[in-house]
């Protein structure tokens, strides 16, 4: 054969590259998804794909041509424009406009998504029994390939958390129909499908031999590019088809829901990989089979829909632990405190009088906040400008007391020492001997834990020795507060988090 001409073969379909054409032949096989046994089922099956492809790329799906014999049919192929395989998506991965693509793709797919057919029909094979009733039929299917390229106990798993999913989320599948996110699509959106030409991209090969297969909600749709591009190692182009698809159609799909889908994905293209290994025992399918449930049990494992409750005494690092796991696992944070203000306002104005209620006050309405939390930076800095000025005023003593709160962030940490330090600096008379000393700042005292239990105890001593004037650093019992006095009586302080 020519350079220019070669066969494809796929679990249901034969492709013959000739020239500028290409002859798609359905194959005489049983699946448990397709029968094309018969010749008048890949008959339906060519034309029902010429026409529900044209929706997508009318120009390059030019018809379907009988194979005859002395007038009698043997076979039918989709003829189709072909097209330059350097333009397929899955070959563009690292091309300088792949960002330009992927918009350009989501606002087509947003497009045909807004015109699709719509109805009472195709709304149910969005509704739970619809969506259990896929992952149970697909799972078992898979059973003829356990244990020999599957874990049978994870096969089951995946079942397991499909159902847990699905049993909690009604709610959420009933809203998603109501806002009309269910549509007629295109079933089997996949990197090597998808053509990037100079006038806009060509979506080919939707699902044409099963119409319930491509009943579906929308998310569920791209959902598949998104895992065929995570499957590829470019999870980041997927998140972003999905971020540029969002951004066209206005949707707000959960997180939990877009894993899901994405798990139903992998579970569907790792049965496609099964069959294919089935057929001529392909090592790579086998290899590609394993690799695809795995990452469908992933995402059903991140589709889990879990709480969790942190709490504890106050200032042992509550705020800090559970913003770490939301950082970490993409929760929704949810602050007591924050909730309280939120409700009670009025109860949460410190009163006027209180020893430190005017600072609290003062800091909640700037927004300062301590290390670790919102505006912790802020209140830092605040903290420090403050500090810097009472402490380098004409005449101060020598023997200062620098602010070194219980700020568990060394940055934190090292830019409230800084006021000590500066403060010993040039045109200063050095300090005298035996006097303390940390990280080489004189009179920088760090406060330990174990001074912070003395201060909740209420037996810390106010004045340190050694301090002429009174200078005194401390933590004000629990009130999370830091406060530095100064010879006039001036007081800085900010609001923290201890860890």
């Amino acid at each position: 054969m020519s350079p220019e001409s070669r066969i494809v073969e796929t679990h249901v379909s034969t492709l013959m590259f000739v020239d500028d054409l290409v002859y798609k032949r359905k194959k005489a096989v049983h699946t448990g998804f397709l029968d094309f046994t018969e010749p008048a089922a890949r008959l339906t099956a060519c034309r029902r794909e010429v026409e529900l492809n044209r929706r997508l790329s009318p120009d390059v799906y030019l018809g379907v041509a009988d194979l005859t014999l002395d007038g009698l049919d043997l076979d039918h192929f989709v003829v189709m424009r072909r097209l330059p395989e350097q333009r397929r998506l899955s070959a563009r991965l690292d091309a300088a406009s792949i960002d330009d693509d992927l918009r350009s793709l989501a606002h087509q797919i947003a497009a045909f998504h807004a015109s699709a057919q719509r109805s009472p029909e195709i709304d149910a094979a969005a509704r739970p029994e619809a969506l259990l009733g896929l992952w149970t039929d697909g799972i078992a299917q898979l059973a003829p390939f356990t244990p020999e390229l599957l874990d049978p106990a994870e096969v089951e798993r995946a079942l397991v958390l499909a159902r847990e999913y699905l049993e909690g989320r009604r709610r959420l599948l009933d809203d998603r129909v109501d806002a009309q996110r269910i549509c007629d699509g295109h079933g089997d959106l996949i990197a090597d499908d998808v053509f990037i030409l100079d006038d806009g991209p060509r979506v080919l090969d939707c699902i044409e031999f099963d119409d319930r297969l491509r009943y579906g909600d929308v998310l569920s749709d791209v959902a598949f590019l998104a895992m065929d591009l995570e499957r590829l190692g470019r999870a980041d182009l997927g998140a972003r088809f999905l971020d540029e698809y969002r951004e066209f159609t206005a949707d707000a799909w959960p997180a939990s829901l877009a894993h899901h889908y994405l798990a139903y994905r992998a579970h569907i293209r790792a049965k496609v990989a099964c069959i294919r290994h089935g057929q001529d025992h392909d090592a790579d399918a086998a290899r590609a089979a394993a690799a695809l449930h795995r990452q469908c049990v992933s995402h059903l494992e991140s589709a889990r829909v879990w709480l969790s409750i942190v709490g504890g005494s106050p200032g042992t690092g509550k705020t800090s632990l559970a913003r770490g796991l939301a950082e970490r696992t993409g929760a929704v944070l949810l602050s007591s405190d924050a909730v309280r203000d939120e409700l009670f306002p009025e109860r949460c104005e410190p009163k006027r009088n209180h020893r430190v209620g005017s600072l609290r006050a003062a800091a909640s309405r700037r927004g300062l906040r301590g290390d670790g939390a919102p505006g912790g930076g802020a209140a830092r800095a605040r903290l420090s400008r403050r500090a810097r000025r009472v402490m380098a005023r004409p005449g101060a003593p020598r023997h200062r007391q620098g602010p070194d709160p219980t700020y568990h962030e060394p940055v934190a940490r090292a830019s409230l020492r800084l006021p000590a330090r500066d403060g010993h600096g040039a045109g200063r008379r050095p300090a005298r001997p035996g006097h303390r000393r940390v990280g080489g700042d004189t009179r920088c005292r760090t406060i330990t834990r174990g001074h912070r239990a003395a201060v909740a105890r209420g037996r810390h001593r106010r004045h340190q020795r050694g301090s002429r004037l009174g200078h005194r650093a401390c933590v004000l019992g629990r009130r999370d507060l830091l406060s530095v006095s100064v010879p006039t009586g001036r007081r800085v302080g900010a609001q923290i988090d201890r860890a």
